[in-house]
């Protein structure tokens, strides 16, 4: 059986399809962490995922709570107050005229999170989280006159913007701190440029822009309307390596143990060898692979429902012509250790065991794709009862997704 490291060969559907005509490995190769990139595309090329007729139909029905949804203009947000209304007993309300006034008068309006409230935008967050392994978030950001929404500035995360509608102008400036940490977290802040943006143009319609964590920027609407998405992606950084290995020290008894500050110098020295035997000790040339694998392992996928058939007493029952696909944006974890023919599965925060004779079928799930049961259970038919059995519990704690074949797909 292939390794977990070299199964882990990217998705790339929805990056290829934002890249287009660049190959998927030339910008994971030459661009992704490293530098700025401007992809020109067909007008519309992004309209589907999030048309205005859509946004509106959000607005409407979405009572939004605190955080979601806001206007900014001239680098500052306007008060809640002066777009929300909060009648008694009820929520926030959007109230339509006064919102439609202030962008009329140059506000730019941001949805946060928007794939948590749109599906076309959530499947594409979680098609690139499947590529990235790491959480990937969208906001939405509209303008319908000239004055921009944040004055110049850098993300502590990378981000991916797609033009839907519109043109806008936008300035990127090369970062002045490499590599920069949270704001406020950093151990020095970064210094605003002083050079000459090294991209100052116009982002058509259907375009793309990819820009690194710490590169400057500024963007302005163009008395038009102009909606963009901002796909952001804070990927794992050597700290949080070092801090998640740090957890896994917790069983030695000298992480525990209160550091001898007040002791001999002897017991001192003792007591730090001790701990610098421990670290080396987790230190492996997989060390990398199995933080990623941690990570992935404990990753909840988004919510999915079925109703009514999932909240019957008999649930969605798993048979031969069923469809199952992962419902979570990262793969299965199968390279844990075999004992006594049984394999160990973690997913999902849970850990599963199962013989290791039902791998092959658990491996073709691995691409992300629905596949018929009767699929899985041709690739190891002496299995077929233990495939079903297994399949039925990663459905019933939700890490797969079940549908009867030639039935409608789950939207």
């Amino acid at each position: 059986m292939a390794s977990y490291a070299q199964e882990l060969t990217p998705f790339t559907d929805a990056l290829h399809d934002i890249l287009s005509p660049m190959e998927s490995d030339e910008f994971l190769r030459q661009y992704f962490g490293r530098s700025f990139l401007h992809l020109s595309g067909p007008k519309s090329r992004f309209g589907s995922l999030l048309p205005w007729s859509g946004l509106n139909r959000i607005l409407e029905e979405q009572r939004p709570e605190p955080g979601r949804v806001s206007l900014f203009q001239g680098g500052k947000p306007i008060p809640a107050e002066k777009y929300l209304s909060t009648p008694d007993r009820i929520g926030p309300r959007l109230q339509s005229a006064k919102l439609t006034n202030l962008l009329a008068q140059g506000a730019t309006l941001i949805v946060n999170n928007i794939d948590e409230l749109y599906r076309p935008v959530r499947e594409l967050a979680v098609s690139l989280e499947r590529t990235f392994r790491t959480h990937v978030w969208v906001n939405m950001y509209a303008g319908w006159r000239t004055d921009q929404g944040f004055l110049v500035h850098y993300d502590d995360h990378d981000t991916v913007i797609l033009q839907v509608a519109g043109r806008k102008h936008w300035k990127v400036y090369r970062p002045t701190r490499l590599h920069p940490l949270e704001q406020g977290k950093d151990a020095e802040p970064a210094e605003k440029p002083v050079d000459e943006p090294i991209w100052d143009s116009i982002l058509e319609d259907g375009g793309a822009l990819y820009i690194p964590r710490g590169w400057w920027h500024v963007a302005y609407p163009l008395e038009e309307p102009t909606l963009h998405l901002t796909l952001g992606l804070r990927n794992y950084r050597g700290l949080d390596l070092l801090l998640w290995l740090a957890k896994q020290l917790k069983n030695c008894l000298e992480v525990r143990q209160d550091i001898p500050h007040l002791a001999d110098r002897n017991t001192q020295i003792a007591y730090m060898a001790k701990l610098r035997e421990h670290l080396f000790g987790a230190w492996s040339e997989d060390l990398q692979d199995r933080f990623l694998a941690s990570s992935d392992a404990n990753t909840l996928p988004r919510p999915h429902l079925q109703l009514p058939e999932a909240a019957k007493p008999e649930g969605i029952v798993v048979s031969r012509r069923s469809q199952v696909k992962l419902s979570g944006p990262r793969r299965l974890d199968l390279s844990g250790s075999l004992k006594n023919g049984q394999f160990a599965l973690k997913c999902g925060g849970s850990t599963l065991h199962g013989s290791d004779a039902i791998l092959p079928s658990l491996e073709r799930l691995n691409d992300g794709e629905y596949h018929s049961v009767q699929e899985l259970i041709a690739l190891a038919p002496e299995q077929t009862a233990n495939i079903l059995n297994f399949l039925q519990g990663l459905v019933l704690r939700g890490i797969l997704i079940a549908t009867v074949q030639n039935s409608e797909h789950p939207a």
